[in-house]
């Protein structure tokens, strides 16, 4: 742990986050640089590793990130211990992907979420399409509520 506390001091306020809620190594291994900020229709934001339940994020975001115009991104959103961290049975699940987003404009891209959400690598899948280091990422930590059984039931588990 000392070793953690000497590397941490160096690093940005992004990465200690991503590094302290194990995202880093866990999920990505490396953390991004920016934040991106994420709002949902109920009201609620993502922020770093906060709490919030799947009725509060069940619709579809809307995302805010420094986008170049012309650039093409890849937006994922995956669940690294489903369906817990005391039994994540069927980790990494992907909740969404959006492939070819031009800028920051999500309308422009193409979800790619289907099949195979189970036990899917955000990690894997970006070196296997040579998509390099997130630029900009966020977290929550989702607290279970009466939505998770409704929501297995529409996935057909």
């Amino acid at each position: 742990m000392v070793n953690f506390r000497v590397l941490a001091r160096g690093m940005s306020t992004v990465a200690k986050s991503f590094a302290e809620n194990a995202v880093v190594p866990d999920v990505i291994p490396v953390a991004p640089a920016a934040l991106v900020k994420v709002n949902y229709p109920s009201g609620v934001e993502a922020k770093e590793g906060n709490e919030l339940t799947p009725t509060q994020v069940k619709d579809q975001p809307t995302l805010k990130w420094d986008a170049e115009q012309n650039t093409f991104y890849t937006v994922a959103m995956t669940d690294p211990d489903a369906p817990s961290r005391k039994e994540p049975t069927f980790r990494e699940w992907h909740h969404w992907l959006v492939g070819n987003v031009v800028g920051s404009d999500l309308s422009t891209g193409e979800v790619l979420s289907d099949k195979g959400r189970a036990k899917f690598s955000i990690n894997n899948f970006a070196t296997k399409y040579n998509l390099g280091i997130p630029i900009a990422g966020n977290f929550f930590q989702a607290k279970y509520d009466d939505y998770v059984p409704l929501l297995y039931k529409q996935l057909g588990n």
